[in-house]
């Protein structure tokens, strides 16, 4: 008798991993356009003309200067230098950042496989390739996307290990200590995003046992290790940060708005036009809206609502009562947090029936929608975030050799540079540096009898000493003063005519 024929095995397995795949890819592509889209059109700011200038230096030269004066840990310059090979191009620095966002998003899908369905870690992943707030900071020379990629992996590894789908768990337990040690070396408030872990270990106590709690804080001895040698740095800095402004930062309500509203929606409510009370309303309601709807998941996809909230709530706790400096809560510290925001909705999806499941579908729409506003706002050519490609172009239509630039607060130097380094040689200046605010300036050390140029920068990060203009009010100005609005601050650039007698100042 022969043997009967084997059957075949049924294609449709195949088809829908293939369309997964498909998907997975799909998303990933659509949140790599929006990062790398127009990511050269727009200004470098303060910020970012510091990282271009420290990352024009050799190797060597630049890793010094970042321990010895700079605020943050030099992991991202020493990644970004290789990149830039020699080159000053403000893109080239931005791709940095943008390739490590659509890196966190890769990551981010396979955390969000880990604790949910297909479907529902698409819609989370989908969300975060959507964020306006990742891609704001997708385009920026500035080490907050690298650091929350490093935050992203350490947390993929312990969503493998909090669902319990691994026989072997060491090469996570490794992959944690060594993305929380590169994420220290990046950023220092990483630390509250790891601390974080614990938090979501101790929550999980009944499912998991004690046994990972024991892991987890043996496994941190590494990272703990590997960044010991550079406390000593952090405690310099810390004292100098303490001595430019009075402790600050309270969670209060405002500050807690501005969070949610970024978190959901970028800068919405900056780039609203008329309406920016109503923007931040609405995107801050949409954000804790996101995360009242996680709540819904917490019998069927528990796991996965341990992870969001303590991943996303927990920095943000830890980072109000940690203040620094005067203005130590900025919701941008808190990138490395903010993809845990795309996780509860999903979550709620995955886990909801019957009309809570389209209330939460409508939810996730709303978030599309309001973020593809936002961005459209943000890649206006109108938009900068400090114009100061524009405020130094004015300076070098008008400028004749010999004139005096006076850069207030003196930290502003570092754009001007940027931007004037190709007209040094055909037009000579002198640069001065106002004393920081708070000390006299006088005018008559400078030497005057020619023109002289203010350059100010006034945000949160930049305080200009008023002194300065009080002290050359009595002389003309040989133009109106040219004023550029940005996101983060305004740029005033001031040409005073010094060759005519001065009246007294008022």
């Amino acid at each position: 008798m022969p043997a009967p024929e084997a059957t075949p095995a049924p294609a449709r397995p195949q088809r829908q991993t293939a369309l997964a795949v498909a998907l997975v890819v799909a998303v990933l592509a659509v949140g790599a356009l929006l990062r790398f889209n127009a990511i050269g059109r727009k200004s470098l700011w303060l910020d970012e003309a510091v990282t271009l200038n420290l990352a024009d230096a050799p190797y060597g030269e630049m890793i010094a200067a970042v321990v010895g004066h700079d605020a943050h840990p030099p992991g991202y310059y020493a990644l970004l230098h290789p990149w830039m090979r020699g080159s000053h191009s403000a893109a080239r620095a931005r791709a940095f950042s943008a390739a490590a966002s659509v890196a966190t998003l890769a990551a981010f899908y396979l955390l969000a496989r880990a604790l949910l369905p297909q479907a529902a870690a698409l819609m989370a992943t989908a969300l975060l390739a959507v964020s306006a707030y990742q891609v704001y900071f997708a385009q920026e020379a500035r080490h907050y996307a690298l650091a929350a990629l490093f935050v992203t992996l350490s947390w993929c590894c312990l969503a493998q290990i909090v669902a319990g789908k691994r026989r072997h768990q060491w090469p996570f337990w490794l992959g944690i200590a060594l993305s929380n040690a590169a994420a220290l070396y990046t950023f220092y408030y990483c630390a509250f995003a790891i601390a974080a872990q614990l938090v979501v270990l101790l929550a999980l106590w009944r499912q998991l046992g004690r046994r990972p709690v024991a892991r987890w804080l043996a496994w941190q001895l590494l990272p703990a290790a590997l960044f010991a040698p550079y406390v000593s740095v952090i405690l310099e800095h810390a004292a100098r940060l303490r001595s430019l402004a009075p402790p600050g930062g309270a969670l209060d309500a405002p500050a807690l708005m501005a969070t949610a509203s970024q978190f959901a929606c970028g800068f919405l409510a900056r780039l609203a036009g008329h309406y920016p009370g109503v923007a931040l309303a609405g995107s801050a309601t949409l954000g804790l809206l996101a995360v009242a709807a996680g709540l819904a998941a917490w019998r069927a996809h528990g796991r996965a609502l341990a992870v969001g909230l303590a991943w996303l709530l927990a920095p943000v706790l830890l980072l109000a009562l940690f203040p620094l400096r005067g203005h130590a809560y900025d919701p941008k510290h808190l990138l490395i947090a903010a993809p845990a925001l795309a996780l509860l909705p999903a979550a709620a999806f995955a886990s909801a029936r019957g009309l809570l499941r389209w209330a939460v579908a409508a939810l996730a729409a709303a978030l599309v929608a309001a973020n593809a506003y936002s961005l459209v706002r943000y890649y206006d050519r109108g938009v900068e975030k400090e114009n100061w490609r524009a405020a130094v172009a004015e300076v070098v239509q008008r400028v004749e050799p010999g004139d005096i630039v006076v850069f207030n607060p003196f930290y502003v130097r570092h754009p001007f540079h940027y931007y004037y380094r190709p007209h040094y040689r055909d037009f000579p200046v002198v640069t001065v540096e106002a004393p920081v605010a708070g000390r006299p300036f006088r005018a008559g050390e400078l030497k005057l009898g020619r023109r002289l140029w203010v350059l100010e920068g006034a945000s949160p990060v930049e305080v200009p000493n008023p002194e300065v203009n009080r002290a050359l009010s009595g002389y003309p100005l040989l133009m109106p003063v040219r004023r550029y609005e940005g996101l983060i601050g305004t740029v005033s650039v001031y040409l005073y005519d010094t060759l005519r007698p001065a009246k007294p100042p008022r």
